[in-house]
């Protein structure tokens, strides 16, 4: 098991017309709450957008919450 977890996903991902994508916010959710549930140190982040939208911010962002665990 990872020491912590940074989840971070964009609002319209969920709305794809692609079958597959559009189960993504669901399963993000469900391994936020499966980490949780080990006591592991874990953030979701529901970010305006796609995953196109600000991702140099968004991954820095993850880094730093990283490393501040």
């Amino acid at each position: 098991m990872p020491d912590c977890v940074y989840l971070s996903l964009g609002d319209t991902e969920s709305k794809a017309k692609n079958k597959v994508l559009s189960t993504v916010q669901d399963k993000t959710e469900s391994l936020f709450e499966l980490y949780k549930s080990k006591n592991i140190p874990v953030i979701f982040e529901l970010n305006k957008g796609n995953h196109f939208t600000e991702p140099v911010l968004r991954i820095a962002k993850g880094i730093k919450w990283i490393l501040e665990q």
